[in-house]
């Protein structure tokens, strides 16, 4: 039970600060201070222009980490060798560690979120490694070209540089994206209080927008009489909203889709005035622009009505494979989306479903038929 209450006491906390007239995150420790070497990585990651959502979740990262080595009495994080990363992932894994409970147990994190968790502390110790503070980093192998007949493209200019081997990799399922059914969405935005909610997952349905980009939007960037919404990267949101993506991008949309935008500003806007489309409607907070704490409770009362389960990316995958399924090329579905790589857009949505495999063998058999 000592130890038990031990690992409960165990506290460090990410926290939202000022700092350089933006908003951005620190860690603090068990004694609520700043940890030193935590938050100048992250103000680091802001220098080179991170996303506010990609600091967020390495602080989250760093900071379980750290609750991992106070757990296990361990001064100094410099000291961390691969046999203690692998304990790590064993404490991401199971909800119960340093608890002394035998139970069996189902891991609260997946794959893809311990590799991120891992990428980052990577990231951290890459960091610390430049600056010369670690010899190596702890995360990652050095690997020898073995000689072979084979000749790779450019062989000549990296056969003699050392390559990066990563120690740990969790094994990833293949999983197709989660998406919604074309009922299921219309029941949700049937079952929004008001225009503003419908307006804003009807715009994630239509468009595929990062619900970032959509709390970021000004009026200005919506040109009505061009059917056109404008993605501006801007890092002075007032409510912490990014884009993501550093490059400013047009997506088009359908008059249904400005006609409802117009109705939400006669009907719910006209005495608010405020640049963000997107803003409390009520309270005290009247006028400010909407958050995503904000947003996060509207989709739980949503989920609780509908009984539907759903978050908010599901919108941008569903309105991605459908871009494909109807025949779109994946250049056009990269630029609708505002992927910076095709292959992104391939790997995530040119899968094929058993249901996709069913429609064409019946189309082939119809072919040949018509032999």
């Amino acid at each position: 039970m000592e130890y038990t209450q031990r690992v409960l006491e165990v506290c460090m906390k990410v926290q939202t600060v000022k700092f350089r007239d933006k908003s951005t995150f620190i860690v603090v420790g068990d004694d609520f201070l700043p940890i030193k070497e935590i938050n100048d990585y992250l103000r680091y990651l802001e220098d080179v222009d991170y996303s506010i959502n990609t600091i967020r979740t390495y602080a989250n990262s760093l900071s379980l980490f750290w609750r991992f080595l106070k757990i296990k009495d361990i001064p100094d994080w410099k000291i961390t060798k691969l046999e203690l990363i692998v304990e790590y992932v064993h404490f991401l894994r199971n909800p119960f560690y340093g608890t002394g409970l035998m139970t069996t147990y189902v891991s609260t994190r997946s794959e893809t979120t311990i590799n991120l968790y891992l990428a980052s502390l990577g990231s951290f110790f890459d960091y610390y490694c430049n600056n010369g503070v670690l010899l190596n980093n702890p995360l990652y192998g050095r690997g020898s070209n073995k000689r072979t007949n084979y000749k790779t493209f450019l062989h000549h200019i990296t056969n003699s540089k050392p390559h990066r081997n990563k120690a740990i990799k969790l094994k990833v399922p293949n999983k197709l994206p989660k998406l919604l059914k074309e009922s299921e969405v219309i029941l949700i935005i049937d079952n929004c209080n008001n225009l503003r909610d419908k307006f804003l997952f009807t715009l994630l349905y239509e468009t595929g927008m990062r619900i970032g980009q959509a709390l970021g939007l000004r009026h200005s960037d919506i040109k009505s009489m061009d059917n056109e919404v404008h993605i501006i990267p801007r890092d002075n949101n007032e409510n912490f909203s990014k884009t993501k993506s550093l490059d400013s991008n047009v997506v088009h949309v359908s008059k249904d889709l400005m006609n409802l935008y117009t109705e939400y500003i006669v009907h719910e806007l006209d005495e608010l005035e405020s640049d963000y489309v997107f803003v409390n409607l009520w309270g005290g907070v009247k006028g400010k622009p909407l958050s995503y704490d904000t947003v996060s409770k509207i989709v739980r009362r949503l989920i609780t009505k509908t009984n539907i389960k759903f978050n908010l990316h599901m919108f941008r995958h569903t309105h991605a494979t459908q871009l494909v399924k109807s025949g779109w090329d994946p250049s056009y579905v990269k630029k609708r989306l505002g992927h910076k790589q095709i292959q992104t857009t391939v790997n995530t949505y040119t899968h094929l479903s058993d249901e996709d495999m069913k429609k064409e063998i019946q189309k082939f058999h119809l072919l040949k038929k018509g032999d």
